[in-house]
């Protein structure tokens, strides 16, 4: 396996646990970006890249329980960022990984 398959295969194991781990509270949590593509269409080539961030969406009812469920697994808020945006997006960041996660925050009206 490539180091960009090797890559792309990591980040898509931790894209679906978190997934996973915010459908087990109740909370709305999806794949968005490059991932989810390769998750549709798994017959296209990865399309990793050094220092890549995790991309999901979800909706304002969920950011709270979210925003702990992150903090849980180690990622840190970017306190900032979120203290600004937060009503919009999410970031947060693993100092252990490296690894950035960016969630996009919506509301249940259309």
């Amino acid at each position: 396996m490539s180091d960009t398959a090797a890559g792309s295969t990591s980040l898509l194991n931790e894209a679906r646990r978190l997934v996973d781990e915010a459908t087990e509270r109740g909370l709305v949590l999806r794949m968005l970006g490059g991932l989810a593509i390769g998750v549709l269409t798994p017959a296209l080539p990865p399309r990793t890249r050094t220092g890549q961030d995790l991309d999901f969406g979800s909706m304002s009812s969920s950011r709270r329980g979210l925003s702990d469920l992150l903090t849980e697994q180690g990622y840190e808020p970017d306190k900032t960022f979120n203290a600004l945006y937060g009503s919009k997006q999410l970031s947060f960041a693993n100092p252990q990984t490296g690894l950035a996660v960016d969630v996009l925050i919506g509301s249940a009206t259309a």
